[in-house]
């Protein structure tokens, strides 16, 4: 699972005052797969070592309550959009190897942190608020489902679903098949999924679909730091639905 997250300071031309400036823009690499991140989804360090270097990185707040973490034009003042992030590949000044470690993978342009699996979760590496996903692995591709549920009846209520509606909402090409939060600790959220998906009737609700899955224990289980998991989890699920048309499998609503 080994990674590796590269910096790029670039020349780039603003769209209002035509001047050029510099700017940042990332880049994830895995095997041979890679992806392009843009300022919104820098890290702490990233953002650091991209203003050192001379670029100007702000988050800009609209009425509607959308917010975006972008390049600044230092002449003008406004905003590069993330959308033409595209453009500053090729215009490199300078690049800054950020990470080469495992652990680390991206999903949906954001870097998660892997927590082991459903059956054997690594102890210590969540205690804080954020998002955690359940991911199939790439030895699990095919999945089949169980006919009940052997998850903990909470207040009496059965968890089964019935197998015809989880075969439509399994999805070909998704790797992720739930997304959750925690405003508290996502080690701790995800331990009482588990305990519930094994048959203990307690309060997790959310994602009871995942106990129907045959051998569920060999599930991923990845966890993303973030300061507002509960607009994060609001954004993630937008970005999955535009992409796949439907929420994750054993996500049941926004």
């Amino acid at each position: 699972m080994s990674a590796k997250r590269t910096l790029y300071i670039c020349k780039a031309i603003c769209w209002n005052c035509k001047k050029e400036f510099k700017a940042a823009y990332g880049k994830w690499e895995r095997k041979e797969k890679q992806c392009v991140v843009s300022p919104g989804n820098f890290s702490e360090k990233e953002k650091a070592v991209a203003v050192e270097n001379g670029v100007v990185i702000k988050t800009i707040f609209y009425p509607n309550d959308d917010f975006y973490t972008v390049n600044i034009c230092p002449h003008c003042g406004k905003p590069y959009s993330n959308n033409r992030i595209g453009e500053l590949v090729g215009h490199e000044e300078k690049e800054i190897v950020m990470l080469n470690n495992s652990g680390k993978r991206m999903f949906m342009n954001r870097e998660f942190e892997y927590a082991g699996t459903i059956g054997k979760l690594e102890r210590n590496r969540g205690n804080f608020k954020g998002i955690y996903i359940i991911v199939r692995p790439e030895k699990m591709q095919d999945i089949l489902l169980k006919q009940t549920s052997n998850a903990g009846k909470f207040k009496g209520k059965d968890p089964t679903v019935k197998v015809e509606k989880l075969k439509r909402k399994l999805l070909d090409g998704a790797e992720i098949l739930y997304l959750g939060k925690s405003e508290d600790s996502v080690e701790k959220r995800m331990q009482q999924h588990i305990d519930f998906w094994n048959g203990k009737p307690i309060a997790a609700w959310g994602g009871r679909s995942i106990a129907q899955i045959k051998h569920f224990e060999e599930l991923e289980v990845w966890y993303l730091l973030c300061d507002n998991p509960k607009e994060m989890e609001r954004t993630l699920l937008r970005e999955f639905e535009r992409q796949y048309k439907q929420l994750p499998f054993a996500n049941l609503r926004h």
